[in-house]
């Protein structure tokens, strides 16, 4: 059984995609809320994705007013700005607060939760990034936020995707490597570095099978993929990470799978992938991604739930920025 607790994460910009826009990219007619976004923020929190009931999605969808207000420029400056009391004078009353809001909910969840035997945790931080909590480990995969660096004590390792830069943050790559810390990729040039397919042991009790998978018809080969094993003492859950991976063809497991993690928007044969990989629960994201401009690549709240209908009869959620996952 899966389980969203009470904690959630907003949606931003940033990074590349090969991806078509679709219609249901356009801004809603929904005039702007008079409620602040701190105060929908928390409401969304305590509602569930295994439920989107109506409450939930009247909260996403005043939260999508707040994305589309917020310009590629504006999440570019904010990112790039070095003076914390500006940003902080940035996010007051826009969607920047909501996203700094959920980085500061996962660190402290991070660091206070004890996983029971038999079970996994998992945070959604921002775009396709997730925090995964065993009773025994803790590791990142593609982390990306303006402040990501502050996880750094309290992960393992981290797991990246691809070299698109709205799933890694080079902060938080030169913080890893400082702490002695490993960071898996194809693309950093370590004793990490992913070139083909291979199981791992990134920890004690942990296993990892990677692959290499195009991320476009353009970008062959250009994501990893990671099968974890996140260990006995979660039952073995199995949790299928594939990045912006496009081609359902390349996908494969080789142990059954209880959480599949695609990207939502990405112009991927999602039957066949589903059907290749029979995941117990897939979580759509890659979601109101910032870095991307509004009418170009940001796929909004709209366009998964379209594509959880599309996946029906199976079980498939929408998980928001800073929202904890239990399985």
């Amino acid at each position: 059984m899966i389980l969203c607790g009470s904690s959630a994460c907003l949606i931003a910009c940033g990074g590349d995609s090969p991806d078509s826009p679709h219609d249901s990219n356009k801004k809603p007619d929904t005039p702007a809320t008079e409620r602040g976004i701190a105060e929908i923020a928390d409401d969304l929190w305590a509602t569930s994705c295994t439920a989107s009931d109506e409450n939930r999605m009247k909260l996403i969808d005043e939260v999508q007013v707040y994305v589309d207000k917020c310009s590629k420029a504006d999440y570019d400056t904010y990112y790039k700005e070095s003076s914390s009391a500006k940003a902080a004078e940035m996010e007051k009353g826009t969607i920047l607060q909501y996203y700094k809001k959920a980085l500061d909910r996962v660190v402290k969840e991070v660091q206070q939760t004890v996983v029971p035997q038999g079970k996994v945790a998992l945070w959604h931080l921002y775009n396709m990034g997730y925090v995964v909590k065993t009773p025994s480990h803790c590791f990142g995969i593609d982390l990306k936020h303006k402040e990501a660096a502050r996880l750094v004590p309290h992960i393992e390792f981290l797991c990246i995707t691809h070299q698109h830069s709205d799933h890694y943050s080079d902060e938080m790559n030169a913080a890893m490597k400082a702490a002695g810390k490993p960071v898996y990729s194809n693309f950093i040039e370590n004793e990490y570095r992913i070139a083909g397919k291979k199981t791992i042991k990134p920890a004690d009790g942990l296993e990892m099978v990677v692959g290499l998978a195009d991320h476009s018809a353009e970008l062959k080969n250009f994501c990893v993929t990671y099968q974890i094993d996140c260990g006995a003492d979660t039952g073995n859950k199995v949790i299928y990470h594939i990045g912006d991976t496009y081609n359902a063809s390349q996908l494969s497991k080789t142990k059954d799978v209880d959480i599949f993690i695609p990207h939502g928007g990405i112009n991927m044969n999602f039957t066949t992938a589903l059907n290749r990989v029979n995941p117990k629960v897939t979580l759509i994201s890659h979601i109101n991604e910032l870095g991307h401009a509004v009418d170009n690549y940001r796929w909004p709240y709209s366009k998964a739930f379209e594509r959880v209908s599309q996946l029906e009869p199976r079980v498939a959620y929408v998980p928001v920025w800073g929202e904890k996952i239990e399985f």
